[in-house]
Formats: C-alpha cells, structure tokens, sequence
C-alpha cells in the first residue's frame, strides 16, 4: 500500500505529465475535438475538462502512441459531454415549461380556469404518483420549498428530489393532456 506522500508525489507527477502533454499536442487535441464540436467556446470547455479528467484519473506509466491514446481519451470523454449536455437541455426545457406556465393573466375566467386546472392537477397528484413523487411535487409547488430542502425534509439527496420532482411534473403533463 502506497504511502501518502508517494500518493501526492505520484499525484504531482500526473499533473507535470498531463500538462506536458497538453503543451505538445494542443493542436492535435483542438482538431480532433473541433470535428465533434463546432462552437469554439464548447470545445475549450470540453477541453479543459478533459485536462481535469486526465490529471485526477493517473495515466498509464508506459503509453504506447499518445495520440492513440489522446484520441480514445476525447472519444470517451466525447459521450459523457453530449449526455450532460443533453440532461442539461431537457432540464431547461422543463423549467421553461414550468416557468411558462406561471405566467399569469389577471382576468377573473382566466383565474378560474387556472384554479380548476389546479384542484385537477393536485387531484391527479394525490391519486396518481408514487408517494415520493407526490410529496415532493407537492412540497415544490404547493409550500414552495427549494429542491435543497426538500431532499432534506425527504431524508435523500437533491439530486433523487430533483428526480422525483421532473418524473411527476412529466407523468402530470401526461396525464393532464
């Protein structure tokens, strides 16, 4: 078992290696990842991302063919960026569902019908979703609770309240369609 300052050695040497390597195929690395990525500020962030990646993850002692391995380093790292970014869109778009539905007109039938949909909604949420979706649906729009506080009135994390959140609000809009 290594000791921990050969840990921090070890760890500082992958950082001096990535770095050096980073310097010597900046060119390479910018052309391949500009075929998979068009807008230039994204092929920055994907890059330094990468550059993260490879100093916390240790490089291999002996590589073969750098640009070999460089290369199959963007392709994995290609993946990851293109479903966080897609996560990322569909949780704007959800948002700016939401956000879109409060918009509100102050007409008197307006309000009304706003309120019906309501008292449907909230019917379809108490007798539809599971308990955990329905509680945290209910504690998100009903008593305006943050998704931080909820996952801690749950007892789970805010990344599962978030879940439990965007599938009700998606199983609501179903059935409500």
């Amino acid at each position: 078992m290594p000791q921990e300052d050969e840990i921090i050695e070890d760890a500082s040497d992958n950082a001096f290696r990535v770095r050096k390597i980073f310097e010597e195929q900046r060119d390479f690395l910018r052309a391949i990842v500009s075929l998979h990525i068009d807008d230039q500020p994204d092929v920055d962030d994907f890059l330094q991302e990468l550059f993260l990646f490879l100093i916390v993850k240790p490089l291999p002692k002996k590589i073969i063919s750098i640009k070999g391995f460089l290369n199959k380093m963007v392709s994995d790292r290609l993946i990851d960026f293109y479903r966080r970014r897609d996560r990322y869109k569909r949780r704007v778009d959800v948002h700016s569902d939401i956000a879109k539905s409060r918009v509100t007109d102050d007409r008197p039938e307006t309000l009304l019908i706003d309120k019906e949909e309501a008292k449907r909604a909230f019917k379809l949420i108490r007798e539809k979703l599971p308990s955990r979706e329905c509680r945290a649906v209910t504690l998100k729009f009903v008593n305006g609770c943050s998704t931080k506080e909820i996952a801690g009135k749950m007892g789970v994390n805010v990344r599962s309240a978030s879940s439990y959140i965007s599938a009700g609000i998606n199983k609501i809009k179903r059935l409500m369609a």
